[in-house]
């Protein structure tokens, strides 16, 4: 499977420097594309990484033969004809939005508008704090705002498909809801704590997400998913990796949570959808930090009720 990264930039300065410095970590082929003008301002560099589409050749094709010096609207818009024409569609592109200027404004607009999913980083200052207060943007379901928080941003950008399917991942989410029902964290009238059957279906879906994000999670440390076949054997997972995957499931559990439309506050309220946990992981109080430790501690046990095992790899 190919992954691309659409970036109206492709230098080496900047957020597009650091993604281009970045090695995706997949384990999916990876394509980063940047969108630069006719002649870069003399202050950057075309970064290595990218395949650049230059605005001259995209002058050219429509008989154009004007160059341009500096960027310009021109690059984000070429960017979505060629994703468009590619068959991408706009609800499976994600943008990442970190402070930025006018035509990064610009950008968060368009995508909002086409319906992909822009996810602002909080306090990251000038046009991503911008369309925070920016009332005509409140109420679009496809903006979410993002703690500054590695983990939460990394599962944002880079979600990933499972290669568990959907029956696998059914069992899965079920054997991760029995086993918090039986932690009784919160109140039984919590809507969250119903059995499967009578669970909304947001709250099955996080767990469906547990499970998909489960397989990156483990990946990250060298631990692989497969069929079971004869006896399995149940690691124990070092302190170490406990702490990291953690982590992750915790920036993963944010993502989804604000994507169901669920807002940071200071007291939880299940039917307003207001948790005080969709902070950045280092906020966190250590017992609510042992939660997501403790789902991975689990981890080998839920797979095994499903049939499947946890193997390291070579």
């Amino acid at each position: 499977m190919l992954q691309r990264d659409y970036n109206r930039g492709g230098t080496d300065a900047g957020i597009s420097g650091i993604m281009g410095d970045i090695s995706p970590c997949t384990g999916y082929d990876f394509e980063k594309i940047g969108y630069v003008p006719s002649t870069c301002p003399p202050q950057n560099r075309i970064h290595v990484s990218y395949r650049s589409v230059k605005s001259k050749d995209i002058h050219r094709e429509n008989g154009d033969s004007r160059e341009t010096t500096g960027f310009t609207p021109l690059e984000p818009i070429q960017a979505w004809i060629d994703m468009l024409a590619a068959g991408i569609k706009p609800s499976n592109v994600r943008l990442l939005g970190i402070n930025g200027g006018s035509i990064s404004a610009f950008e968060y607009r368009m995508a909002l508008a086409l319906g992909a999913t822009v996810g602002i980083v909080k306090s990251s200052g000038r046009s991503a704090g911008e369309i925070q207060i920016d009332t005509d943007w409140w109420k679009p379901l496809n903006l979410i705002l993002l703690p500054r928080d590695k983990m939460t941003l990394r599962a944002f950008v880079n979600p990933g498909p499972s290669e568990l399917n959907a029956e696998q991942l059914e069992r899965v989410g079920k054997i991760i809801h029995e086993k918090f029902l039986k932690e009784n964290r919160y109140k039984n009238i919590d809507p969250v704590m119903m059995p499967w059957k009578e669970l909304g279906t947001d709250f099955r879906d996080s767990n469906r997400a547990q499970a998909n994000y489960a397989e990156k999670i483990l990946r990250s440390e060298g631990w692989e998913i497969r069929e079971a076949e004869g006896i399995i054997r149940c690691p124990v997972f070092p302190d170490d990796e406990v702490e990291r995957m953690g982590e992750m499931e915790h920036g993963r559990w944010i993502v989804e949570r604000l994507r169901s439309g669920w807002q940071y506050g200071p007291e939880r309220n299940p039917r307003e959808k207001i948790s005080p946990y969709i902070v950045p992981w280092n906020d966190l109080p250590e017992e609510v930090k042992d939660w997501d430790r403790n789902a991975i501690r689990e981890y080998p046990e839920c797979l095994e009720k499903a049939g499947l095992e946890i193997y390291k790899i070579d």
